[in-house]
């Protein structure tokens, strides 16, 4: 997987402060929606008390 620093453009060029792109946002959107869906199934283990290997 590639960085996102990698990708982005220095600061203060070619961005103004708070525009996302649409193509960029839907991307961070659903890296962001996958990211919440592991801290939930995190959430669960946890809750279950599965063992910690398992969880890890």
């Amino acid at each position: 997987m590639e960085s996102s620093a990698e990708n982005a453009p220095p600061v203060g060029e070619g961005t103004q402060h708070g525009y996302i792109k649409a193509r960029d946002k839907e991307k961070l959107q659903n890296r962001l929606k996958r990211i919440e869906g592991q801290v939930r199934g995190l959430q669960r283990m946890v809750d279950e008390e599965v063992y910690c290997v398992n969880v890890l």
